[in-house]
């Protein structure tokens, strides 16, 4: 399982800034793409917006192993304070790390 950052800064033409800082997030099995997320990096907090995944591949869980390796990912990251995940979802529910 990889897990593909691709990050691009958007700077405003307000204040001239590199936030926010729009994240593009893809999870491959071997050469497929079975996830994608989309995040906005702000102030030291990560807003996941939306999950999408390869529904054939469901029983693999590819969006809970996507959260699983932003995560990891994140914790390399010491800009980053914290992960939200905006709107209401059952990852918590389900979280066992």
């Amino acid at each position: 399982v990889t897990l593909v950052v691709d990050n691009n800064k958007l700077t405003t033409l307000d204040d001239f800034t590199i936030e926010p800082r729009w994240r593009f997030h893809r999870l491959f099995i071997g050469e497929a793409c079975v996830a994608a997320q989309l995040a906005v990096e702000c102030s030291g907090m990560v807003y996941l917006l939306k999950i999408a995944f390869d529904e054939a591949q469901a029983g693999a869980s590819p969006g809970l192993r996507a959260v699983a390796a932003l995560i990891e990912a994140l914790d390399e990251e010491p800009a980053v304070q914290q992960l939200t995940f905006v709107t209401g979802n059952r990852y918590q529910d389900v979280w066992r790390p």
